[in-house]
């Protein structure tokens, strides 16, 4: 088990409530086990056996067809933050979208880390209308970036 310190400005309740249903929606997602709510807040995560997959990437390690798969799942995770339904908010985005947030486990999956950076997002509250996909953005094209064969 890995502990995190909660930093974020809202409710570390609140949003373990959301996560704990879309941990069940999205099984790519690293698992939070428990939050605690003293004085110091913070949480507990399951611990993923793999490689920061920025460093994957980057190293070059892995054939065409596995950076494929990882674009695959990746899209697949990014496409289910949409799809996904809670009555207490209308988003669940997580707003770190970037390679090294993504482990690549041994068995070829790819799991996303940094629960915490998953923000509950509604609508008709205007201090949370807005959200960046500019970290998802330059995380495809760099996923693109690497499926391309250089002679």
């Amino acid at each position: 088990m890995i502990s995190k310190v909660w930093t974020r400005y809202y409710s570390i309740n609140d949003w373990y409530k959301v996560y704990k249903e879309y941990q069940k929606f999205e099984r790519r997602v690293v698992k939070v086990t428990h939050i605690y709510d003293y004085d110091e807040k913070s949480f507990t995560m399951e611990g993923i056996r793999g490689e920061n997959l920025k460093d994957v990437i980057l190293e070059n390690r892995i054939s065409f067809h596995q950076k494929q798969n990882i674009l695959e799942q990746i899209t697949h995770i990014f496409s289910n933050m949409f799809k996904f339904k809670s009555r207490e908010c209308d988003l669940f985005w997580h707003d770190d979208l970037q390679l090294k947030n993504f482990i690549y486990t041994y068995d070829n999956d790819v799991k996303l880390i940094d629960p915490d950076s998953f923000i509950p997002i509604k609508f008709d509250n205007n201090s949370h209308y807005e959200f960046e996909i500019g970290k998802f953005t330059n995380t495809i094209n760099n996923l693109h970036m690497s499926l391309l064969k250089w002679e």
